[in-house]
């Protein structure tokens, strides 16, 4: 029995709606991925890192694909309109002196010569500064960490659970602990420190990626991983993997010392203002 005339009318409408439909949500703000097998994924890339791509498929989900089976990522070209650019990325008016002259612009801090930007630990590090202990609660701060260190295991189950009690004020007085010779002291300090990964940790965890001890290089990997907001495989439990844990300290010394370079640069650029200020006050 062929459809009537009606039927196929409704049915030509619904597929023209569902056509429409999907085109609008293709055409504003997709990315497409391609496999190595020629294959594409369109979504959203939420993170690309040198091993894996993140990807939101629409209402599928996050999907993460590694990196060795992605061919190319390309972002708003083939599945849909260019985004819009935001008001940082819009050509800035140029800046004229009464001589004609065009001013150059000045470069923020926030950005390096080579374009690395400011991490999310570090500008926590800069805008939230840890305070220091004082009085009867840094002498029982000190107690605990000086138990830490100490050779029966019910000091340190008791200083450890303090010192997260506490909260991120002690992770500075941690840093010599989470690198001493004794290992179940330095597992309990690290421990500590990725209940609160602190940029000011970074060094003690690079630190921890060469142990003897498996222990101190999983927490110290894990540490490093949180505060740089980057995975690489970290194999710490096997030993004949040198190879792969020394590439993948490597990669967190490089962010961590291109940080520190702006993190100098930064602090340099808050000091001048406040000289001047001084020398002005003395000059009165």
């Amino acid at each position: 029995m062929r459809p009537s005339f009606t039927c196929r009318w409704y049915q030509l409408a619904l597929t023209l709606f569902c056509v429409l439909l999907l085109g609008s949500e293709r055409f504003t703000h997709a990315d497409t991925v391609t496999l190595t097998n020629g294959s594409k994924i369109d979504g959203t890339v939420l993170k690309e890192s040198a091993t894996e791509v993140v990807l939101q498929v629409g209402t599928l989900g996050v999907v993460r694909l590694q990196k060795d089976t992605i061919s190319a990522v390309e972002k708003n070209r083939r599945t849909g309109v260019v985004d819009k650019r935001p008001d940082s990325d819009k050509p800035r008016k140029k800046v004229v002196n009464h001589k004609g002259e065009v001013k150059p612009e000045k470069k923020s801090a926030l950005t390096s010569k080579t374009g690395v930007q400011v991490s999310q630990s570090l500008k926590n590090h800069l805008d939230e500064p840890l305070v220091a202990f004082t009085g009867k609660q840094k002498l029982e701060v000190e107690q605990w960490i000086e138990d830490l260190q100490r050779q029966r295991v019910n000091y340190r189950s008791r200083a450890e659970r303090k010192l997260k009690e506490t909260g991120p004020r002690v992770v500075p007085l941690l840093q010599s602990v989470a690198q001493s010779q004794f290992a179940l002291a330095r597992v309990c300090a690290l421990r500590v420190l990725n209940q609160f990964p602190r940029y000011e940790s970074m060094s003690a965890a690079l630190a921890g990626l060469d142990s003897d001890d498996p222990w101190v290089r999983k927490l110290s990997s894990e540490l490093a991983a949180k505060i740089s907001g980057d995975r690489p495989p970290f194999p710490w439990k096997d030993a004949g993997a040198s190879a792969e844990r020394s590439r993948a300290k490597s990669e967190w010394s490089l962010w961590y010392q291109q940080q520190e370079s702006l993190r100098l640069k930064i602090e340099a650029e808050l000091k001048v203002p406040n000289q001047s200020g001084k020398d002005r006050k003395n000059q009165r």
